[in-house]
């Protein structure tokens, strides 16, 4: 019975949850990545609304 137990979890550790990482990594992008947009973004909206000024 634990030999089934270690199977599994080993199993687990070096296959499924490296899987299942990648599938989740794909829809998320680095820190970085999010600050960099948001920094375009805020620039987008202080020249937008100094040109409706």
């Amino acid at each position: 019975m634990v030999v089934w137990g270690v199977l599994l979890s080993t199993f687990l550790t070096l296959y499924l949850i490296p899987a299942i990482y990648n599938k989740l990594a794909r829809f998320t992008t680095s820190p970085e990545a999010v600050a960099r947009q948001l920094r375009e973004q805020l620039k987008a909206a202080r020249r937008t609304r100094r040109s409706s000024v």
